[in-house]
């Protein structure tokens, strides 16, 4: 398999980054490294030739680099994408890919590991979705679906390019055995046990709206008792955790207005797999 991967960078730390980045950067052809924001370090020169870097140095969000890659990996002749976020960390990286090596590959969109969660059950599983971080997205098959959704910027970009795959015959298969620690956001606990997400006013809009968009589009998915719980989950830790409430409310109320009512930019439509 010729392999590409994409990594993007967000004021990373840079000793994480680079510790992470060695976990994977020698078993793949090339590293894409898209910068969302300055830059200011060099990765070690054991691994410098397989680096491109990409990005302006301003935040481009998550879609944008992704669909960038694919087009890159179809143009390089690539078989599949690694999607990695700086704060992931593999276990071991190599016998993941020995895994997916022996496994069928005939209509499966993704290949991910077991992330953050419990040692335990078989071997292969396939599930509904998987996050962007240290998924092996197969190039044709993703660019045949139309590629991820650029309007949807980030959250819910991951579970949406999911569903789309899965409704046009695809797998999502998680490889249980192997693990990837990672680490989401920079959540707090306050009071009550209430814990507080801490995102900006911006990222907060992308999600609750994102949500609405998928769920006009889709009909029946996220459910109602997913949105449900991102409102129970989201709003009493901005309430009773988080600074900049009042502006942080507000985007959350334009989300909800724009996702129900507003026009959505770019359904997906059977032409994406003519």
């Amino acid at each position: 398999m010729k392999i590409a991967a994409i990594v993007v960078l967000y004021h990373p730390d840079e000793d994480v980054f680079l510790d992470n980045l060695g976990k994977y950067a020698k078993l793949v052809d090339t590293v894409l490294v898209w910068r969302n924001s300055p830059i200011e370090f060099d990765v070690p020169e054991e691994f410098s030739e397989k680096i491109i870097w990409c990005g302006t140095q301003t935040n481009a969000y998550i879609a944008e680099p992704l669909n960038y890659a694919l087009n890159w990996c179809q143009e390089h002749e690539c078989d599949y994408l690694l999607t990695m976020d700086q704060d992931s960390s593999w276990e071991d990286f190599g016998s993941f890919l020995a895994t997916v090596e022996a496994l069928p590959k005939e209509n499966v969109a993704i290949f991910a590991p077991n992330i953050n969660g419990p040692k335990n059950g078989g071997v292969v599983a396939d599930v509904e979705g998987v996050v962007t971080s240290c998924s092996l997205c197969n190039v044709q098959i993703a660019q045949r679906l139309g590629g991820f959704r650029e309007d949807y910027r980030i959250y819910w970009v991951d579970s949406e390019y999911c569903l789309w795959a899965r409704r046009n015959g695809y797998r999502i298969q998680v490889l249980c055995q192997h693990f990837v620690r990672h680490v989401f956001g920079s959540s707090t606990i306050v009071a009550l046990g209430v814990k507080a997400s801490n995102y900006s006013a911006t990222s907060y809009f992308f999600l609750f709206r994102n949500m609405f968009w998928m769920r006009r589009e889709f009909r029946n998915e996220p459910s109602l008792k997913c949105i449900t719980y991102t409102f129970a989950y989201y709003i009493p830790g901005i309430i009773f955790g988080e600074k900049n409430k009042i502006r942080k409310l507000g985007c959350i109320t334009k989300a909800c207005f724009q996702g129900c009512f507003k026009g959505i930019p770019s359904k997906r439509r059977r032409k994406h797999l003519e």
